[in-house]
């Protein structure tokens, strides 16, 4: 939830450019994957995916 408010906070103050680290691999994975998911975890993950279609030139790696 936190990544999502995140990725909002970006767009709503027209933040481009970005990297963003994270240290929760399973986030970054189901980002990259084309599937839809369901569920709540599902819904904020495709809240996620269509905030990174609203911004521009996102780069979203894995930390340990």
């Amino acid at each position: 939830m936190r990544f999502r408010e995140a990725l909002s906070w970006m767009k709503d103050h027209k933040w481009h450019h970005v990297v963003l680290a994270t240290n929760c691999l399973t986030v970054v994975q189901v980002l990259r994957s084309s599937s839809r998911m369901i569920f709540t975890f599902g819904q904020v993950i495709n809240n996620c995916k269509q905030l990174l279609c609203d911004l521009r030139n996102i780069a979203i790696f894995f930390v340990k």
